[in-house]
């Protein structure tokens, strides 16, 4: 991500430059949207997935499952954000994306 211009993004998703910047002030608020995305979409599959189930291994086991069946779903983007999309040196710093619950 780090060698990759705005403009090159731009193409590859069929809109304007100033389309691209109306919604990300940077490529950096781009890899942070797409991490806020997918943790959202995981948990919301968790969350419907573990409703109403009373044991921990059942919320475990479902949760799990639901989970990386999400994460799957990334699976294009998931190695971007899982090393920090190459805008941060140390990758656990990845680590401080949270979501909105």
């Amino acid at each position: 991500m780090e060698a990759t211009k705005v403009s090159k993004i731009v193409k590859r998703a069929g809109v304007a430059q100033g389309t691209f910047y109306l919604y990300f002030p940077s490529k950096n608020s781009v890899i942070t949207a797409l991490a806020q995305e997918m943790l959202e979409s995981v948990l919301v599959a968790v969350r419907m997935e573990t409703e109403g189930l009373q044991t921990f291994e059942d919320v475990d086991s479902k949760g799990i499952s639901a989970a990386c069946y999400q994460m799957g779903e990334y699976r294009d983007v998931f190695a971007i954000l899982n090393n920090g999309g190459g805008v941060v040196e140390d990758p656990l710093e990845c680590n401080s994306l949270q979501t909105r619950s």
